[in-house]
């Protein structure tokens, strides 16, 4: 089969960019669209290494983990330790078990233009079948998330109404039962509200 490099790196940022977004609606992280481009032409960078030699196991196994965390740090960093971790843990198991399904649909299906190669994905398709594929996987993560979404109660919301030297502000505030922030002096804990959102 030939390889076409910049087909190879188109369909491993549009791949990514699938992942990316499983992930973020998954653990429910915010992920902007420059954000999501960055780590998706990341991730079609890394998928230029279909083009090299095969790699032992040993090799493509930690490399695989070392790619995973780049593409959730470019997508999600600055972001505590644990949080990315399993953002890292989750991109590298979406990967996987879309590696196994393509491998097992090559093999059962009379499918052909499929090669995994190096933790890479190449398909041999024309642009419009690419982009037609994509709008059906988005329509189906977005199904999906629509379908099993948990709904947070309105316990967890409230208006909080702050008085300062006469003024006065409404704001809608979420209670976050994990926060642990306190004022220092008194130990009384503390509030966050975005500073532009409490205006003068």
């Amino acid at each position: 089969m030939t390889v076409y490099a910049d087909l190879l790196f188109i369909v491993n940022l549009y791949i990514d960019a699938l992942l990316l977004s499983a992930v973020r609606r998954f653990l429910r992280l915010p992920l902007t669209g420059k954000r999501l481009l960055l780590a998706s032409v990341l991730g079609g960078v890394f998928g230029l290494s279909a083009l090299l030699p095969a790699l032992p196991g040993v090799v493509l196994f930690p490399l695989t983990l070392l790619e995973s965390l780049a593409l959730c740090a470019a997508a999600f960093a600055p972001k505590p330790m644990t949080q990315l971790l399993k953002a890292v843990f989750l991109l590298f198991l979406f990967g996987a078990a879309l590696s196994g399904l393509l491998t097992a649909a090559a093999y059962f299906l009379p499918i052909h233009g499929i090669l995994l190669a190096n933790g890479a994905v190449y398909f041999n398709i024309s642009a419009l079948t690419l982009i037609l594929l994509t709008c059906v996987s988005y329509g189906v993560l977005y199904g999906f998330d629509r379908l099993f979404r948990k709904k947070e109660p309105d316990v967890f919301f409230a208006k909080l109404t702050i008085t300062r030297q006469g003024k006065t502000v409404t704001l809608p505030a979420k209670i976050d039962t994990g926060l642990t922030l306190t004022e220092p002096f008194s130990g009384t804990p503390a509030i966050v509200a975005d500073r532009c959102a409490l205006g003068d």
